[in-house]
């Protein structure tokens, strides 16, 4: 049986008529050499060139009823040499778990979850710039004291106190204070 048009053979495959189209464009099938579609060999067709691990991307597509539906046809075995489908396939798949992946991110940007590289590694920078400050400080600071401390451990009790005060700055560190 021949069927006219792309609209004539959607309903029989339970399939729109722009996926039908789509894939026609896509050459994952061909009209008859007289023109129209045999349905058997389009949906012989498009089951070689589908990736049956992917779900249905179809939204709200109409539901066929079973008098609609084509018959099953019996599973067979792919070629051996189908070796360029599956590559396609998983190429395929890797993409789409990139696209997703990508999309997630953007959301958690937009969510606030996710911080720009750039501006992280800015903040680093000023939060380090001011710890190499106030360490370099250090010397000048302690000198004068230290110098009239004839006690090793009042000395280092100096020391550790301003090293800790730099530190506690640090854990207080904003970065519009710099």
């Amino acid at each position: 049986m021949i069927v006219a048009s792309i609209r004539a053979l959607a309903p029989i495959l339970g399939m729109s008529h722009t996926a039908l189209n789509g894939h026609l464009k896509r050459g994952k099938f061909a009209a008859e050499p007289g023109g129209g579609f045999d349905p058997d060999k389009v949906r012989a067709a498009l089951k070689r060139n589908a990736d049956l691990e992917q779900p249905s991307q179809a939204k709200g597509s109409p539901q066929s009823t079973p008098a609609q539906r084509p018959a099953p046809q019996p599973e067979r075995e792919a070629p051996a040499d189908d070796s360029s489908h599956a590559d396609y396939n998983r190429a395929r798949a890797y993409r789409e778990k990139l696209r997703a992946k990508r999309e997630e991110m953007d959301l958690k940007a937009r969510m606030g979850e996710l911080l720009d590289a750039a501006e992280v590694e800015k903040t680093w920078s000023q939060i380090i710039t001011s710890v190499r400050a106030r360490v370099l400080l250090l010397p000048d600071k302690l000198a004068p004291r230290i110098v009239a401390v004839s006690d090793v451990l009042e000395c280092r009790a100096i020391i550790d106190r301003e090293v800790r005060e730099v530190l506690t700055a640090l854990t207080e560190y904003q970065p519009n204070a710099a």
